[in-house]
């Protein structure tokens, strides 16, 4: 045996030289294992845009409105270069997105560089289905077709226009293995009418101010025999401060639930209801605010929709966030819902039965179901994919089964189906479970229904998530927003239009001061920009595809032309070459 004896000066340097060797050697297993892991599926962007100071659009607006007899707020169309602010948030905080795709009616951002591969501007006529429909000014009837758009990958990204990012954004934001789909809610969907909450409709008990076509009748509580079905969404108790008529009487007494089913919900309120004079309450209640504008008609006509497919349930309106759509979702939509969908594509401008494009997406995701048999229950169960239910993932099935703290009787009671189904000692496979009928109907009963789809509500979205603004003509608000905006740095922010286009003077001087905000935010141009000195010659991509075909022909004609001038200097030469060849 060999002994190597260190001095002490060097023993220092050993030991350095040891610590860096370990450290190399977990640097490289932790690069290998990232570089092993297989990178996401490609994810794109779908933004929809629209220049409603362009005359020409205008004009054409305003035929359709007369048309139809229709009223539309034109403000609502104005440009203030949200766009090209949001994309340079996408570029800064999401730079791992394939590729953006800008749907519009034909027209160019003048500041869009078209050559960039990166971008691609894509037409109405291009993914309606029905080229009749065409043109729409309704957001709706548009986002409903953005995934025909040809080439885009399975899922995407869809952006409003007046969204950026104030936060870097990452693919599990949206979705991931362990987490479904995410869900961004906010506030709970306004009542169906001024004296009825959603809440009361379907409870069991019958409101006279909920028996109307817009509550659908009470949800049959007011006939002689009612037979309604409800949906499974979960709410917490702080939402039933918005939805009660005495909610801080409601919150004490939730106070100690954090999650409670949507028939759990209804129990709790009719032991309340009864114990309180409703009518009374109902003349001192403060009234709300008769609906009337077209995006929360159509709301409340898509929540309708919800009811007729999967039950009454309470629902909550889509936080102002990007949302992620899976194609092969849409499609299956479409054809559920056809007879809707086809009703939103054909109505040119926002209608009170329109179908909202995020709230129906959401609740598809939420509401749809499967019915598993005994071995996909069995499996669901068996995590480590063994074959065997360990003693953990029976802890696991059983905390579903019996009530928490689970005690000595909920395991005796559970050993004694075990037994009963076993002479000896057992062992919980899959052959076990389904050769033993009490525990597989226990099974099928508790766990046959289930999700179809991996999702998570995002608690109190709007609070920690999203940023919502609805700017005024008032100077001093606008400018506290922006500054709130700048304080608490969320993920999505979203500036929304609701200016007074009567206070022109104002809204002059915020049309500038929130340009400067966004350039404050993202200074540096993006690729999807043209340099600053340059805009582009179009407004409209059919003036600019002429304009490139004429080009095409020019170059042809001049291709025919100088082959002419060839064969009229050189054609005696080439005919000789051609017979030396030839012969």
């Amino acid at each position: 045996m060999i002994v190597f004896h260190l001095n002490r000066r060097f023993k220092p340097y050993c030991l350095g030289a040891l610590v860096l060797y370990i450290f190399l050697v977990y640097f490289f297993e932790v690069f290998h294992l990232f570089s092993t892991c297989p990178p996401h599926d490609p994810i794109d962007v779908v933004y929809t845009w629209v220049n409603g100071s362009d005359p020409r659009f205008v004009e054409n607006l305003k035929y359709y409105v007369r048309k139809y007899d229709s009223w539309i707020d034109f403000s609502r169309y104005d440009d203030k270069n949200e766009l090209l602010f949001s994309l340079r948030s996408l570029e800064k905080y999401a730079p791992w997105v394939r590729h953006v795709f800008i749907v519009t009616n034909g027209q160019i951002p003048s500041w869009l560089n078209l050559d960039y591969e990166g971008v691609s501007l894509v037409t109405h006529e291009e993914i309606f289905e029905d080229k009749f429909n065409v043109p729409s000014f309704s957001s709706p009837a548009i986002e409903m077709h953005l995934h025909r758009i040809p080439g885009l990958s399975k899922r995407f990204i869809y952006f409003n226009d007046d969204i950026f990012l104030h936060a870097p954004l990452f693919p599990d934001d949206f979705h991931s293995q362990s987490r479904g789909f995410l869900i961004y809610l906010s506030t709970l969907l306004p009542p169906c009418s001024p004296e009825c909450s959603w809440l009361f409709v379907a409870d069991g008990h019958c409101d006279n101010v909920c028996n109307n076509p817009n509550c659908q009748l009470d949800g049959g509580d007011c006939d002689t025999n009612p037979k309604t079905s409800h949906g499974d969404v979960i709410i917490d108790d702080y939402d039933l401060e918005n939805i009660t008529y005495s909610a801080q009487n409601f919150s004490q007494n939730l106070a100690q639930i954090e999650k409670i089913n949507i028939s759990q919900l209804i129990q709790q309120h009719n032991r309340k209801i009864l114990l309180l004079d409703k009518l009374k309450r109902h003349k001192t209640r403060k009234k709300s605010v008769k609906i009337v504008d077209p995006y929360t008609a159509s709301l409340q006509h898509t929540n309708r929709i919800l009811n007729d497919f999967y039950g009454f349930s309470v629902r909550k309106v889509p936080a102002h966030a990007p949302i992620m759509i899976d194609r092969d979702i849409m499609n299956e939509m479409q054809r559920k819902f056809e007879k809707h969908f086809a009703k939103t594509a054909r109505n040119r401008l926002r209608s009170v039965d329109d179908v909202q494009f995020a709230f129906s997406y959401y609740y598809y995701i939420i509401h749809e179901k499967i019915i598993a048999d005994i071995d996909q229950i069995f499996d669901n169960f068996d995590t480590d994919l063994s074959g065997i239910w360990s003693q953990s993932e029976i802890r696991a099935a059983m905390t579903k089964l019996y009530d928490l703290p689970l005690n000595d009787e909920a395991f005796q009671h559970f050993a004694s189906i075990l037994m009963n189904c076993s002479n000896s000692d057992f062992i919980v496979t899959k052959s076990f479970v389904q050769k033993c009928p009490t525990l597989a109907q226990i099974l099928q009963t508790q766990f046959a229904t289930q999700h179809r789809f991996k999702f998570e509500l995002i608690k109190d979205s709007d609070k920690r998530f999203v940023t919502f603004k609805m700017l005024n003509s008032n100077l001093t608000q606008v400018i506290n927003q922006l500054d709130d905006v700048l304080r608490n740095e969320r993920k999505f922010v979203c500036l929304n239009d609701n200016l007074d286009h009567s206070q022109t003077t104002n809204n002059e001087i915020i049309k500038r001061l929130m340009f400067d905000f966004y350039t404050s935010l993202f200074p540096v141009p993006s690729k999807f920009e043209l340099p600053q000195k340059y805009k582009n010659r179009f407004s409209y991509i059919e003036d600019y595809n002429l304009m490139m075909g004429k080009k095409h022909e020019k170059f042809l004609l001049a291709c025919v032309l100088l082959l002419v001038i060839l064969l009229v200097l050189f054609g005696k030469k080439l005919c000789k070459i051609i017979k030396i060849f030839v012969l």
